[in-house]
Order: structure tokens, then C-alpha cells, then sequence
């Protein structure tokens, strides 16, 4: 999490028997839940299917891959004023570069 271009705090998991989707929705959900309710927050994200939740009206059925997640960020959603907004994925940008690396350490450690 980074307020006014300060890293604020960071974390990183993993789970056995996921995919990226899967981890990108757990990290947004993460960061979100740590919030008090009523947040007004920016989510820079590169993961185009958690973007279209909101950013495209992308229709949500209960045969949606992934609905655990997708209910958990529908519902965050609406606790917090958030505006989503696309980032390109390992394009340089310090922030999203330094997710990547934590994305990559928390591959690595054992489970």
C-alpha cells in the first residue's frame, strides 16, 4: 500500500492449488480489507478480469469462474470508494515492478 508515493506497507502468500487469477483477486481483496470501512482508495491493477468487475460492468452469475473471490471484491467494493485503474504489467513502474518481485519470493517458499 503506498499513500502520498510512500510505502506504507506490503505483504505477499500463496496457496496451494491456484492460478494468478485467483491470486491477483486474494491480493486486491488483502489490500481492501485492511481499510476502514468508507475508504477512498486508487487500485492500480494489471489484471484486465478483476478490472472489468468495475471498470467494464463484467456480469457476475453464480457459474463464474472464481465466485468466492469476485462476491468477497463485489462486497469490498461497496464498502470503499475505489477507483480502478489499469496498469501496463512490467512496464517499469516501481510499485507494480516491486508486486511482481513479491509475487515472485512468495512462489518460492515452501508450503
Amino acid at each position: 500500500m503506498v499513500r502520498d508515493g510512500v510505502v506504507i506497507s506490503e505483504a505477499s502468500g500463496s496457496e496451494n492449488r491456484t492460478n494468478s487469477l485467483r491470486m491477483e483477486m486474494r491480493a486486491v481483496i488483502e489490500a481492501l480489507s485492511t481499510l476502514p470501512e468508507g475508504s477512498t482508495v486508487t487500485v492500480f491493477c494489471d489484471c484486465r478480469p478483476v478490472l472489468d468487475l468495475f471498470v467494464n460492468g463484467a456480469q457476475v452469475t453464480p457459474a463464474k469462474p472464481n465466485l468466492d473471490l469476485v462476491t468477497q471484491l463485489l462486497r469490498l467494493n461497496k464498502k470503499h470508494s475505489v477507483d480502478w485503474r489499469w496498469i501496463k504489467a512490467h512496464s517499469g513502474k516501481p510499485h507494480n515492478e516491486r508486486c511482481d518481485e513479491l509475487c515472485v519470493q512468495a512462489r518460492s517458499l515452501p508450503r
